[in-house]
């Protein structure tokens, strides 16, 4: 579902040795912490109608922010994400495979999760129209209905 396997991840390769400075330890957390002021920004980019967006489903995104500590395991986490150059072992994969995305993913490109869908050997590709980034939780309906279908054809 909306799998970002292509890419380096969120720091390019050039700038790698950063993070790993003492001073990037000590401004990492505070970098993660500008999640706090953009966040609702991002979630809003996830919906392809942010109208569908309710206070609760802000408030339940934002509630590891208020974890202790959550600052500092977002930049750990941030460190130790590698290139996993995943598309190289497509051909490995010997089980079905479900490619799910909405047609209006501006988190991770829907091109690139057709891509995926044409890449791996015998993959199903499902596009639901008018949902963004996270359609089990914006066309859950359609989402729940190729899940099941999914998994009714390759019993």
């Amino acid at each position: 579902m909306d799998a970002a396997v292509y890419g380096e991840g969120p720091i390019p390769s050039w700038a790698r040795f950063l993070l790993f400075t003492p001073q990037m330890d000590r401004l990492g957390p505070l970098i993660a912490r500008s999640i706090q002021q953009s966040g609702n920004e991002i979630i809003l980019q996830a919906w392809h109608d942010p109208q569908k967006v309710t206070e609760e489903i802000i408030e339940n995104y934002r509630k590891p922010l208020q974890l202790d500590h959550w600052d500092r395991a977002l930049w750990e986490l941030t460190k130790a994400n590698e290139p996993m150059r995943l598309y190289e072992r497509f051909g490995e994969l010997k089980m079905p495979v479900l490619v799910v995305t909405g047609d209006d993913d501006r988190i991770v490109d829907t091109a690139l999760s057709i891509r995926l869908g044409g890449e791996i050997p015998g993959a199903e590709l499902v596009v639901f129209e008018a949902c963004g980034h996270v359609p089990q939780e914006e066309c859950p309906q359609q989402f729940m209905d190729a899940v099941a279908g999914f998994i009714e054809a390759n019993r």
